[in-house]
């Protein structure tokens, strides 16, 4: 799988994640903020309990994956990861985050992320300036993730797939 942000690309094989491009924010993953010209991978034990990584995305300042057990880690700039504070290595969220369910894909903007969990729900957090959360009446800037009410807003329909562009989401319902 490749994922290709604003100025670096994410690249998952088997052998595990590879990134390069511009590391500002720490979007590449490796500690540090420095650029690679070359594929680098991301060092396994970033990934708590060498977790098997199945999914990734990539955004303007952050980027973001998905454990085969429904975890996620992001890592990137403060803001659009349910903290304030930049990341230079993958972090994963806490357990709580989605009430203990397991999330089944990512999808990350320019400054947002949404997670549809494998019971269909979708969960959002980040940037919301021109309302990319599908939430109304939030801060600028949500930090914690935060269910898009998918009783009131999709008709009661599960959630399959997110996109994200810069400042807009796409969703696809059942």
């Amino acid at each position: 799988m490749v994922a290709c942000g604003a100025q670096h690309t994410l690249v998952l094989t088997v052998g595990g994640l590879w990134t390069c491009g511009k590391g500002e924010h720490g979007v590449l993953g490796h500690g540090d903020e420095a650029d690679k010209l070359v594929l680098t991978q991301v060092a396994a034990e970033c990934f708590k309990g060498n977790a098997q990584i199945v999914m990734v995305a990539a955004g303007a300042g952050h980027s973001a994956a998905v454990g085969t057990e429904g975890s996620v880690w992001t890592w990137g700039m403060g803001g659009c990861l349910g903290d304030m504070e930049d990341r230079h290595f993958p972090t994963l969220l806490a357990g709580t985050a989605f009430d203990k369910g397991k999330s089944a894909l990512v999808a990350v903007g320019g400054c947002h992320t949404m997670v549809v969990l494998n019971k269909g729900e979708l969960w959002a957090w980040g940037k919301n300036s021109n309302g990319q959360l599908g939430i109304v009446g939030l801060e600028p800037v949500q930090i914690e993730p935060t269910l898009v009410g998918a009783k009131d807003v999709f008709g009661g329909s599960p959630v399959h797939m997110a996109a994200c562009g810069y400042e807009h989401t796409l969703i696809v319902t059942e």
